[in-house]
């Protein structure tokens, strides 16, 4: 799947450029993830084909795995109890949006890089006092939002893959956006940069 979409990208004279690691497999959901110069690759079982993104190290890793579920979707019967595969593997029916970024963590074998935690005040917390956060925008970046009262507080968090004056392009999970009543998913938009609280690098 790798190699399929390598070329249709161009091989080494296209868009991501030429190889410069092995393919790293037997990750979450078979997955194997291939660095380019150009760009990363991710591919797994779950899907027919492998997702591409031109971000380059670790955080392309990264970000070509969450890219490969932006469409997944799941229709819930209480808000406040979620059944996705995100949940599955995390072992709890809580909000997901932070298990999501860090499922693609380690589907990008990358470990606990962004943290496996089940509680999202947890997760926030412990993400703040392990990386280094900031107000400027990266992609790779993790961004915290506030999307209930009480105002100011980090109430949600997506991963930036794309950065430009003004916006910026976020992956997350367990959002509505889009999507029909009663179900949440995975989307990746451009939203406003004012609407980010902080990012975690």
């Amino acid at each position: 799947k790798i190699l399929t979409a390598y070329r249709a990208q161009g091989g080494p004279t296209g868009r991501l450029g030429v190889p410069v690691a092995d393919p790293k497999c037997g990750l979450v959901d078979k997955g194997c993830v291939q660095r380019f110069s150009r760009g990363t690759v991710y591919s797994s079982k779950a899907h027919v084909r492998a997702s591409v993104t031109t971000v380059t190290g670790a955080e392309g890793e990264v970000v070509a795995a969450a890219r490969s579920h932006v469409g997944y979707r799941k229709k819930y019967a209480k808000q406040s109890v979620q059944h996705t595969k995100f949940n599955t593997w995390m072992g709890s029916t809580g909000a997901w949006c932070s298990f999501y970024q860090s499922w693609a963590s380690a589907a990008a074998g990358r470990g606990s890089t962004i943290p496996k935690i089940a509680k999202f005040s947890t997760f926030r917390d412990t993400v703040t006092s392990r990386m280094k956060t900031g107000s400027k925008p990266k992609v790779g970046a993790l961004v915290f939002f506030n999307t209930y009262p009480p105002a100011g507080v980090a109430t949600h968090v997506g991963l930036v893959t794309a950065v430009k004056p003004g916006k910026i392009t976020v992956i997350d999970g367990n959002t509505l956006g889009n999507l029909p009543a009663g179900t949440r998913g995975v989307l990746a938009r451009t939203w406003p940069a004012s609407r980010a609280l902080y990012y975690a690098y």
